[in-house]
């Protein structure tokens, strides 16, 4: 402590300066003011009598003023440690001191309880070991092998877990402490978890858009080379006949293209759709997308509507009609006329525990094994037959998923392709 330093130096200046005048002066003293000079021996006992009482008296009064001095620097002291505990505890990021040679916590702040959910008495029963996960502990004693010991360090992110499981990405930054005789570390350890899964999920939509743009343009460049095609062909063959194939070539590709456009504006519309529940009648939003779906497909396909006619559910119209809309145009478009089959698209209902599922089953060309898993895939086609887009069941899941519902698919013995739709109502 630099004041209780500068106060012992006085103590000491001011002893030797006062012992020394006397030591010169007090022979002067007795002598002449006094006419001791026949009496050596009472000058002498004078002399040792008066330095003792003279030592005592400045000893006390400086022992009274450096016991002040070191008493209020003490109260200083104890001002400055109780705000360094305020801000330490009260921290609104977690913070710990932990031991660098055992790895035990030793303090821990509020902050910490709150994030980690132990209690104080359980972290400090604790090493830096019990929240992370097993398989960054080698990680973890490498990097204290190569830690700097003195000076602040940033030691970058890493995972922890908190008392129920949960995992946490932190960044941490650390600094040399002595914590109660003990070498420690004062870390502060900021959540990021939010975050790394924003950044994750950027990716993820970048990723997607990156796919969007392309496969898009690619879906929209077919159609629009087909039509300046056959523009030119019109142009040049001329005659009536060829007028009417072409003239019907290029509507056919026209609505093609619209169709694209239609698919690539629900998939951006999908994305910022808010649902709205309102109170329906399954069987008669059947018949409508039934009508609607076959308007522009083969029509001598049988589509049976077994839902009964009373069923009413309470959800979003739009996302159901969207979904189901896909579900039933695909066993349309895909239908099977081979080893003379009947082609049909069935839509039913089953109850299974407790909820309600609808399913639209079909016997058309199926789906390979093979891709099944791929089938909700964003663009993907999942046979060389498919002049679609891509987009129909992943449009379909995407609906369902903004009602938190399910889309699941499966066959069965009479080979016939389930898709099976499950919504909270």
């Amino acid at each position: 402590m630099k004041t209780t330093g500068t106060t012992s130096y006085k103590i000491y200046a001011i002893f030797l300066v006062l012992g020394l005048i006397w030591i010169l002066l007090s022979d002067l003293i007795l002598l002449t003011i006094f006419n001791l000079q026949d009496k050596p021996l009472l000058v002498n006992v004078i002399k040792a009598t008066v330095f003792i009482i003279f030592t005592i008296l400045l000893i006390v009064a400086l022992q009274k003023s450096y016991t002040a001095q070191l008493s209020q620097q003490s109260a200083i002291n104890k001002e400055i440690e109780d705000k360094y505990k305020i801000m330490f505890k009260c921290n609104p990021i977690p913070m710990w001191i932990y031991d660098l040679d055992t790895w035990n916590f030793l303090l821990v702040n509020k902050a910490a309880i709150q994030h980690y959910g132990y209690s104080e008495e359980e972290f400090l029963s604790m090493t830096l070991l019990d929240i992370r996960p097993s398989e960054d502990h080698d990680k973890l004693r490498e990097n204290f092998s190569q830690d700097v010991k003195d000076g602040h360090s940033f030691s970058g992110t890493w995972k922890h877990i908190k008392k129920d499981g949960e995992l946490l990405f932190v960044e941490i930054e650390s600094h040399p402490i002595v914590y109660q005789g003990r070498r420690g570390k004062l870390v502060l350890a900021s959540n990021i978890t939010q975050r790394i899964k924003t950044e994750n999920e950027i990716k993820v939509v970048v990723s997607e858009l990156n796919d969007f743009v392309y496969r898009a343009s690619h879906d929209i460049r077919g159609p629009l080379a087909r039509l300046i095609g056959l523009s030119n062909l019109l142009l040049i063959e001329g005659n009536l006949e060829n007028r009417v194939k072409y003239d019907n070539l290029i509507n056919s590709t026209a609505i093609l293209l619209d169709n694209v456009l239609q698919r690539l504006l629900s998939v951006n519309n999908l994305k910022y759709y808010e649902p709205q529940s309102e109170q329906i009648n399954l069987h008669d939003l059947i018949d409508e997308i039934v009508g609607l779906v076959k308007k522009g497909n083969r029509k001598d396909i049988a589509v049976y509507n077994d839902i009964p006619d009373s069923l009413e559910v309470k959800t979003d119209r739009k996302m159901v009609m969207l979904a189901l809309e896909n579900l039933i145009e695909n066993g349309i478009k895909y239908a099977d006329f081979n080893n003379y089959k009947k082609p049909y698209v069935k839509i039913n209902t089953v109850t299974q525990q407790g909820q309600l599922h609808i399913q639209v089953i079909d016997n058309g060309i199926g789906i390979h094994d093979v891709f099944k898993h791929r089938i909700f895939d964003i663009f993907f086609r999942g046979t060389e037959l498919s002049q679609g887009s891509g987009l129909g069941l992943y449009i379909a899941q995407t609906a369902l998923g903004k009602l938190n519902g399910r889309l699941d698919y499966k066959s069965d013995i009479k080979e016939e392709t389930v898709f099976d739709i499950c919504i909270p109502t």
